[in-house]
């Protein structure tokens, strides 16, 4: 069963994407009960306000 990765890891896999050119980021509730919309947005969130990335 898939027990996720470390905070740190994520934000970092997450930067280095949005650095790459990715700009769509798909989450849901049951991917860790919130958890990842969290991080994500806390992660991102320059990018968001300034539209450079888009959470789904």
């Amino acid at each position: 069963m898939w027990r996720g990765v470390a905070d740190r890891d994520a934000r970092a896999a997450l930067r280095e994407a949005v650095d790459r050119g990715i700009t769509f980021f798909d989450t849901a509730l049951a991917y860790g009960t919130g958890h990842s919309e969290q991080l994500i947005g806390e992660a991102l969130r320059d990018d968001i306000r300034a539209g450079r990335v888009v959470v789904a």
